[in-house]
C-alpha cells in the first residue's frame, strides 16, 4: 500500500494500479483460505486438517500474485514504455534464476521435508506451481515490447522463488522452532510472496528508470537528432514522454508562414523605433 500511495504521488498511474492489484490480491488471502479448506478435502481425500493448511498457505500467496499480474496485463494495453531499452531479464539472467530454482526445486522435493504422506502435499504446491510457469514462459517467448519485459521479470521471480524458500526453510525451524513440514510450507509461502512482490518492484524501478531516461535526454532535441522510439525531433517532450499540445493544433502551413513573417516584421519595426 506504501508504495501504491508512493506511485500516486509521483505521477505513475499504472504502478498504482499494479501495487494496487498486488495489495487487494495479498488481502483476499483470507476469505480464499475459507474456500480451499471447502474444497481442498474433496481433492485430497482423507488429508488431515493440518495438511490441508500446509497445502493453502503454500498456494495462496503466489496464486494471489499471479491473478494480480494477469489484471495487470490485461488493463495495461501499452505496447512500448518511452525510454525503455534493453531488458533487465535478458536470457542470461533467466536461464541463472532457471539453474538455481530448479536445483532448489530439486532439494525440495528429495527432502525429508514433506512428512509421511508426501504425493497429496507435492501435487498441491507443484501443480499451481507448474501452471503459472507454464503460462509465464510462453507469454515471455510470444509478447513484444513492454509486455515481455514484464513477462520476463515476473518470471525471473517465479523461478527464484523455490531458491529462497529452500533457504528460510531452516531458519524457520529453529527460530519459530517448527516441525521440518510445517517450516518447509511456511518457508515456500514467504518465499513464494517475497519474490513476487520483488518483481512488481522490479517492475517499477524499470518503468521509473524509463521515465527517467526520456526526462532526461529527450526534452528538447535540436532538428536531425530523432531517436528512433521517441518524439519527432526538434519537439518537447512531457515527462510521459509524450508530445505537448500544439499552440495552433489545426493551422494551415500557409498562415503559420505568415504569421511568422507578420512576428519578424514587428520585430524590425520596433528596433527601428527604438533610440540610438
Amino acid at each position: 500500500m506504501t508504495f501504491g500511495v508512493g506511485a500516486v504521488l509521483g505521477g505513475f498511474p499504472d504502478l498504482h494500479q499494479r501495487w494496487l492489484l498486488l495489495s487487494y490480491g495479498f488481502l483476499l488471502t483470507a476469505p480464499l483460505l475459507r474456500l480451499e479448506w471447502s474444497a481442498l478435502p474433496l481433492l485430497m481425500p482423507g488429508a488431515s486438517m493440518a495438511e490441508v493448511n500446509r497445502v493453502a498457505v503454500m498456494q495462496l500467496g503466489t496464486l494471489v500474485a499471479f491473478g494480480a499480474l494477469l489484471a495487470s496485463r490485461a488493463l495495461d494495453r501499452r505496447r512500448r514504455v518511452p525510454g525503455l531499452d534493453g531488458s533487465w531479464a535478458p536470457w542470461p539472467v533467466l536461464a541463472a534464476a532457471h539453474l538455481a530454482g530448479g536445483l532448489a526445486l530439486l532439494r525440495i522435493l528429495s527432502g525429508p521435508g514433506w512428512g509421511g504422506e508426501t504425493g497429496p502435499l507435492l501435487a498441491g504446491y507443484l501443480a499451481p506451481f507448474a501452471v503459472m510457469y507454464t503460462v509465464l514462459l510462453w507469454r515471455a517467448l510470444t509478447a513484444e515490447g513492454w509486455p515481455r519485459e514484464e513477462w520476463r521479470i515476473h518470471l525471473t521471480a517465479l523461478c527464484l522463488s523455490p531458491a529462497l524458500s529452500l533457504g528460510l526453510s531452516a531458519p524457520f525451524a529453529r527460530a519459530l522452532h517448527l516441525d521440518r513440514p510445517g517450516a518447509l510450507a511456511a518457508a515456500l509461502a514467504v518465499g513464494g510472496g517475497i519474490t513476487a512482490f520483488l518483481a512488481v518492484l522490479t517492475v517499477s524501478l524499470r518503468v521509473m528508470h524509463a521515465r527517467e531516461t526520456v526526462r532526461r535526454s529527450g526534452v528538447v532535441r535540436p532538428s536531425g537528432t530523432a531517436v528512433s522510439g521517441t518524439p519527432d525531433a526538434g519537439e518537447h517532450v512531457t515527462d510521459d514522454g509524450t508530445e505537448p499540445a500544439s499552440d495552433h493544433p489545426s493551422e494551415p502551413a500557409e498562415n503559420a508562414s505568415e504569421r511568422g513573417a507578420d512576428n519578424a516584421t514587428d520585430a524590425i519595426d520596433a528596433t527601428e523605433k527604438e533610440p540610438a
